[in-house]
């Protein structure tokens, strides 16, 4: 059998699975509508039709994805899984169809955000984080920044509409650290009400090391920049 790993191998869903989980053990690729189901029953949404977010990527702990998968709804045996999982839909419309390096760096970015959003949850469920600290960091940024940002969350369908403030602040720092790192050109067009970047990257940098999470999830062959120079 071909190592998937080779350099010189084709990228298939397979050599992509390998490569990601060469930087994250975790990584597993899954059928969009598992992944939509995972999100509903972790999130505990009800009633017909639910806004179901975070379907680019998610985060969960093994122990709670065990409650909402079967074992032979992922390719790896679950108690082989680490104590993350990072959830990523299925890349069948996307191997074959675009450049190897384009295809790799989406999935970078996926993980990515995945990854910082995992940091930050271990975080605020400790007491490094407490809900004290985040509401004082959101005081810091401005409650008319902060209601932008919450639109902006719901818009890019990242938060549910029961979330509350800490995972709100959690998703903002994810999002902003994915478009700082993949789509620079972005952050203003997002968030035109912050007031200064250098404050936004200090809070990031306080509570998350994204340099070092971005150089952890890149997976050998992506692209460093998008296309258009992104």
């Amino acid at each position: 059998m071909a190592d998937p790993l080779h350099s010189d191998a084709p990228l298939t869903e397979p050599r992509l699975v390998a490569l990601l989980r060469e930087r994250a053990p975790g990584a597993v690729l899954v059928e969009e509508r598992i992944l939509r189901r995972v999100v509903r029953e972790d999130l505990g949404l009800t009633g017909v039709a639910p806004r179901i977010p975070h379907q680019r990527c998610y985060a969960i702990e093994r122990r709670r994805l065990e409650r909402f998968v079967e074992a032979d709804e992922v390719d790896v045996p679950l108690a082989d899984l680490p104590e993350w999982v990072y959830l990523l839909p299925s890349a069948a419309d996307e191997v074959g169809r675009r450049p190897d390096a384009e295809v790799l760096r989406g999935y970078w970015r996926r993980l990515f955000h995945a990854r910082v959003d995992a940091e930050l949850r271990i975080r605020t469920a400790g007491v490094s984080l407490p809900r004290a600290r985040v509401l004082a960091l959101i005081d810091g940024l401005g409650q008319t920044p902060f209601d932008e940002i919450r639109a902006v969350l719901h818009d890019e369908e990242l938060v549910a509409d029961s979330a509350d403030e800490t995972l709100e602040l959690v998703e903002f720092v994810a999002l902003y650290l994915e478009l700082l790192y993949f789509e620079p050109s972005l952050v203003d067009r997002f968030f035109p009400s912050l007031r200064s970047r250098e404050a936004v990257a200090g809070l990031c940098d306080a509570l998350v090391d994204g340099p070092g999470l971005l150089a952890a999830t890149r997976p050998r062959g992506a692209a460093e920049s998008a296309p258009d120079g992104g």
